[in-house]
């Protein structure tokens, strides 16, 4: 849960494009974590966007 100031509205800004492997790996690691119970489906107008991080092996998380 997260408690928001009162009245607070939220920023609109367009969504990063990815390239179809990049997209293929945020899938997959989104599904991974629902399965887990990391995360859960949300309709919220909040949200935060999704960045690929290089990892010291060169793969992507």
């Amino acid at each position: 849960q997260i408690n928001l100031v009162p009245d607070a509205q939220p920023v609109n800004s367009p969504p990063f494009r990815y390239a179809p492997t990049g997209k293929q790996i945020i899938e997959q690691n989104l599904n991974e974590m629902l399965d887990q119970g990391i995360i859960s489906p949300s309709t919220s107008p909040w949200a935060s966007p999704v960045i690929l991080v290089p990892k010291k092996d060169g793969s992507l998380r």
